[in-house]
């Protein structure tokens, strides 16, 4: 009988979490969730000087996303391809 009242405060409780949470999103002035940070920042992960403000509409801000992560790409690519240029170290 202990694990379902155990149970059954788990549950409300975790109920209880979910509608706080909602509520305050709901509340906040832009309509969306704080931003959350997976890890430290990577000094090459700064946004650029003239980067933009994010597109309200989903599917431009996909479209813009791909696009950075094509530039990104392309300059690893060229990256890596200058430095096996060279002679080989070592010898």
């Amino acid at each position: 009988m202990a694990r379902w009242g155990l149970w059954t405060a788990s549950a409300i409780g975790a109920a209880g979490a979910g509608a706080a949470l909602a509520l305050m999103r709901r509340r906040r002035p832009d309509g969306g969730a704080a931003p959350v940070s997976a890890g430290p920042a990577e000094a090459g992960a700064a946004p650029a000087a003239g980067a933009q403000a994010a597109p309200e509409d989903p599917r431009e801000a996909l479209d813009a996303a791909r696009d950075r992560l094509r530039a990104r790409a392309d300059a690893l690519r060229d990256e890596i391809a200058r430095e096996g240029e060279g002679p080989p170290a070592g010898g």
